[in-house]
């Protein structure tokens, strides 16, 4: 018969694993999360068998290499046990049971549950078997993220040698999964560390793969999260950028080209909005102008870049939105 609820000391803890239905998984995992401890529960399924979760996703920790490998293989002796005894609900492959660095799940009859629970989950309940990690919070929902959540992790678009660690919300209006952390100098930076820096001041050229390049994608993502939709990603592959700095705090950025048309060429400004109607616009502005005299291109400005263009008398409104005064030129497909 098996008991409602199964208890283990390790290294003088007690860890209790109770047997649940599946409704009730949820309350376990918060509890255990708050806690900072792994979540551990047997559920029945419909096909006779028994469930075994341990979860360790609700703690800062998880289990190393060797050990899931000992777990599998004791698993896997745990399954051959289970078709010996002729059970006709025991999957004949070895789809019925997952191992990983955040948790080990498995089906198994009634008979092995004992078993189970004295090997298998005795070992992985065991803190020796377990390796510190980095848990993160979403800045935007507030979700945990797990550095061994591999399928969140992506490179970033400069340099390879940097990795994004997104959350798994996809938000609708953002139209994308927002980013939670980098991997700089080998260790998770949230966001936020690339937004204040008391060393930087003034406009400051962009270089690829340095903590510039990392701010301007969060500039970047921010710019389309907002009014700028239509935004591009600046590629640092044939575009420049500079970033624009007040008191260590990025205030925006303009992006641009040399060499990639006629001449030289304004792709987007963007300004943070707690730091719109401030003139930053403007100084990004004149200073592209005053990197190039001459005649310039401006690529399909916005509503905002308009109403610049027009105040620093650089264009003018007609009918169907404004026309250059001399100097600048818009690219086709623009105004």
């Amino acid at each position: 018969m098996v008991r409602a609820v199964y208890e283990i000391e390790i290294g003088g803890k007690i860890y209790t694993i109770p047997f649940i239905n599946g409704g009730s998984a949820g309350y376990i995992v918060e509890e255990a999360e708050e806690k900072n401890e792994p979540a551990a529960y047997i559920v029945p399924l419909s096909s006779g068998l028994l469930e075994v979760m341990i979860d360790l996703t609700t703690t800062e920790f998880a289990l190393t290499k060797e050990t899931q490998e000992v777990l599998r293989k004791l698993v896997r002796e745990l399954h051959k046990k289970a078709l010996s005894n002729d059970n006709e609900h025991v999957p004949r492959n070895e789809l019925w049971f997952e191992v990983n660095s955040d948790w080990v799940s498995f089906s198994i009859p009634n008979s092995l549950v004992d078993e189970a629970v004295a090997n298998v989950a005795k070992i992985a309940l065991n803190p020796e078997n377990w390796r510190k990690i980095t848990v993160l919070r979403c800045p935007v929902c507030g979700r945990r993220v797990r550095e061994t959540e591999t399928d969140l992790i992506g490179i970033f678009p400069d340099d390879e040698n940097i990795q994004i660690l997104f959350c798994p919300e996809f938000d609708q209006r953002f139209r994308g999964q927002h980013v939670v952390a980098f991997k700089w100098d080998g260790e998770w930076k949230q966001p936020s560390y690339f937004y204040h820096n008391p060393e930087r001041d003034g406009l400051i050229e962009v270089k690829k793969g340095s903590y510039d390049n990392v701010t301007l994608y969060l500039l970047y993502l921010e710019a389309i999260s907002g009014d700028n939709v239509n935004f591009k990603r600046p590629n640092l592959e044939w575009m420049r950028a500079k970033i624009l700095w007040k008191n260590g705090e990025p205030v925006g950025y303009y992006a641009y080209s040399v060499d990639a048309h006629k001449y030289p060429t304004l792709h987007q400004i963007f300004v943070r909005k707690k730091f719109r109607r401030q003139g930053h616009a403007t100084m990004m502005l004149n200073d592209f102008l005053n990197s190039f005299p001459g005649t310039v291109l401006i690529e399909d400005p916005n509503e905002a870049t308009q109403n610049l263009l027009v105040k620093l008398s650089l264009a003018r409104r007609v009918d169907r939105g404004i026309e250059s005064t001399g100097r600048i030129m818009f690219l086709p497909g623009g105004i």
